[in-house]
């Protein structure tokens, strides 16, 4: 895992999440979990609907 290696040589990624609507609530623990444990930043940017479709 890409983020994880980061963290192993000191580098603190920002782990970024585009949220069109469908995410699946195992999906969302799983992505808060990954940026809890390695302890990076998230960023959440929530696609427009009408434009996305």
């Amino acid at each position: 895992m890409v983020a994880y290696e980061l963290r192993k040589r000191g580098v603190r990624p920002l782990a970024l999440h585009l949220d069109n609507g469908w995410n699946a609530e195992v999906s969302v623990r799983n992505v808060k979990n990954l940026v809890s444990s390695l302890d990076i930043d998230l960023k959440t940017h929530v696609l427009d609907w009408p434009e996305f479709r």
